[in-house]
């Protein structure tokens, strides 16, 4: 329903610029002007309860799927659990069912992205085949690009997390034997130890950083090229005819940006999937 904003502000000013000057249509311009109110409360009417039902559904996924796991590492032969430290364990599960309930319970988030997609799609092949034919073809090379930094991302996300379970080890082993800690005096060098724990993983860390902000720019800079390329290329076929409608420019302006919002925030989904998807695995490993 929120898809149809550009739309409707479109025809707003489409109906300003051809019409403003005559009182008889006064009242088509509020009519429009109006229907942004019914736009907003028909969004939230269908978005408010499915979002009460999404998260008490993601709530049964993490409890459920942490049931999983404490009753398979229960079922698991004694010579796993010597093998395997508590704290490790611990951090796998709790960090595998926060991956899965963080992903359950912003679902909406995909389906609002595609629903968003094909409405401008649609939209953009009605007012321009070109500017959608021009768009398409920008996304192709831009998925390419993205595809090839996570290449190197995925990897690095699971060797963090791997370090980080070896940390939650250490604090775990730490915080169990305080008492012995204390006594034996030995806190300053139990405190180096795990201070050279934690930072074991920054390496890493910074190269991921570095690497997903670089996979940012791109997305940014490659949606901002389509918003131009489209928007230009409407205008010197319009100025060629001699007309150019203001709202006909802001719906296709509007839906190719909207397109570009999706297209990060795709990459950013898709980024986070691949480390919720990181953590679960590691949690199962």
């Amino acid at each position: 329903v929120w898809s149809l904003e550009p739309l409707i502000v479109g025809s707003f000013l489409n109906a300003l610029q051809n019409h403003a000057t005559n009182p008889a249509n006064t009242p088509i311009l509020f009519i429009l002007l109006g229907s942004f109110l019914v736009l907003e409360v028909a969004g939230w009417a269908l978005h408010g309860p499915a979002r009460f039902i999404e998260m008490r559904n993601a709530f049964r996924v993490r409890a459920n799927y942490k049931k999983y796991l404490i009753q398979g590492t229960m079922a698991l032969p004694i010579e796993w659990q010597t093998d395997h430290h508590s704290g490790d364990t611990i951090d796998k599960i709790e960090k595998g069912t926060g991956a899965l309930y963080n992903f359950s319970e912003s679902t909406f988030q995909t389906i609002q992205a595609v629903t968003t997609f094909v409405v401008g799609i649609g939209a953009l092949l009605y007012y321009d085949v070109t500017a959608a034919i021009i768009l398409l073809g920008l996304m192709v090379p831009a998925l390419f690009v993205l595809a090839n930094f996570d290449k190197y991302l995925v990897p690095g996300y699971k060797k963090v997390s791997g370090l980080e379970n070896a940390l939650s080890a250490k604090i775990f082993d730490v915080l169990s034997n305080i008492t012995t800690v204390i006594i034996l005096r030995v806190e300053s060098l139990v405190y180096r130890s795990v201070d050279d724990a934690m930072q074991k993983p920054l390496p890493q860390f910074t190269t991921n950083a570095n690497l997903n902000e670089w996979k940012w720019f791109s997305a940014a800079a490659l949606g901002r090229l389509a918003v131009v390329v489209v928007v230009g290329v409407y205008l010197l076929k319009q100025l060629a005819l001699g007309t150019v409608l203001v709202g006909t420019v802001y719906i296709l302006y509007g839906y190719v940006e909207r397109i570009r919002g999706i297209f990060f925030q795709f990459a950013y989904m898709y980024n986070e999937m691949i480390r919720q998807r990181a953590q679960v695995a590691n949690a199962e490993a």
